[in-house]
């Protein structure tokens, strides 16, 4: 039995700093190279031989030489272990531009079909399509590329690409699509993807599997969930392959919407907000968007500054949105004499303002005359 690990997507560099501070950001950067570092320990106590990395290693063409270096070493430290890299379209020649001297147990890919022999029974195929030297308008030289694939169906045959796989059987080098229906009935036992963000598999054929990794690590908050990657079992006498994903990310992004319609003050949203983070399983570790919703009372005490204080430390990072709206019982106030009362119905009768400025401008008013600053806007 042969043990595969197939990852993409690392984006190692990546700025983050639309997300998180300056700080967070900069110590985020080196938790994703950690823990790319900590997947190579798990594969040397997991008896993994092979670790593919299906594109965008790193986020752009500027690369740390640290981080290059300390990739390199992670490698050489596993001299067991082989690491196929294929490039992707974020980071073509970012990395291998800084490396000295090539870790013995790289594989490496150009823009034509390369395969490595693996062990005796399992091949790896691979082509970066960035990188692909023709006319990738033609259609004909596009379909001529795909034809050259051509694996031995008695191993086992694992192809390693990065693009988006389509439905689509002439789809064009240019926009780094990949034809899955090209692709079937070839003897490929796993489809190793990269470039879709979110782990995602499904049948290529009766035969073989096509397969995103996700990325190791989320970097946003349109890459919440779990992430992590592929692990691959071969068995070469038996000529079968089985694969299952492997949660690995040190921190989850979330987005949590919670409805607040109800609520009457902000310890009481406070109390919704605790209740649905428990019911996602945040962690103190991780990163989480609290998004508000639902219509509330005029009168109902929200304070963002409040539940940020109150909820400061329970994360790792926090973003609270307000998208809540009003709603304005007018009937309670129809019979009252007080000023409230008289303010409600005088802007409810202008026929000037559209039903969602009367809300806000009753919210204000009434939070004005209780003495409150407007904290909703």
């Amino acid at each position: 039995m042969i043990n595969i690990i197939h990852c993409a997507d690392l984006h190692l560099d990546s700025s983050m700093e639309t997300v998180l501070s300056p700080g967070q950001a900069a110590e985020r950067r080196q938790e994703l190279l950690a823990n790319f570092i900590r997947m190579t320990q798990f594969a040397r106590q997991n008896d993994v031989s092979l670790i593919l990395i299906a594109g965008d290693l790193f986020d752009t063409d500027q690369v740390s030489p640290a981080s290059a270096s300390a990739l390199c070493r992670a490698m050489q430290d596993n001299p067991d272990i082989l690491f196929a890299y294929l490039q992707g379209n974020h980071d073509r020649g970012s990395f291998l531009s800084l490396i000295k001297e090539q870790p013995s147990n790289l594989l490496l890919f150009d823009g034509h079909w390369t395969s490595w022999r693996i062990s005796p029974q399992i091949r790896l195929w691979g082509a970066e399509l960035s990188a692909y030297a023709g006319h990738p308008e033609d259609r004909e030289e596009s379909a001529a590329f795909w034809d050259a694939l051509r694996p031995d169906p008695a191993c086992i045959n694992l192809v390693m690409l990065h693009g988006t796989a389509v439905s689509s059987s002439e789809a064009l080098l240019s926009r780094e699509e990949i034809p899955l229906p090209l692709l079937t009935d070839r003897g490929i036992d796993y489809l190793a993807l990269g470039h879709i963000h979110r782990h995602q598999s499904g049948s290529l054929d009766q035969r073989g599997d096509w397969c995103y990794a996700g990325c190791l690590e989320g970097r946003g908050f349109d890459e919440c969930g779990p992430h992590g990657f592929e692990l691959i079992s071969a068995d070469e006498e038996a000529r079968t392959l089985s694969h299952r994903f492997v949660p690995f990310a040190g921190r989850i992004f979330y987005e949590l919407p919670v409805d607040l319609t109800g609520c009457r003050s902000s310890m009481d949203a406070l109390d919704l907000i605790r209740v649905r983070a428990s019911e996602e399983g945040c962690r103190p570790q991780d990163i989480v968007h609290v998004i508000l919703e639902g219509d509330l009372p005029p009168e109902t005490d929200l304070f963002l500054s409040l539940l940020g204080r109150e909820l400061d430390g329970a994360f790792y990072a926090l973003r609270i949105s307000d998208c809540t709206g009003i709603r304005v019982d007018y009937e309670a106030y129809e019979d009252d004499p007080s000023f409230r009362g008289t303010f409600v119905r005088l802007v409810r009768e202008d026929p000037s303002l559209d039903p969602d400025l009367k809300a806000e401008i009753i919210r204000c008013g009434l939070q004005a005359l209780s003495g409150r600053v407007d904290t909703l806007s």
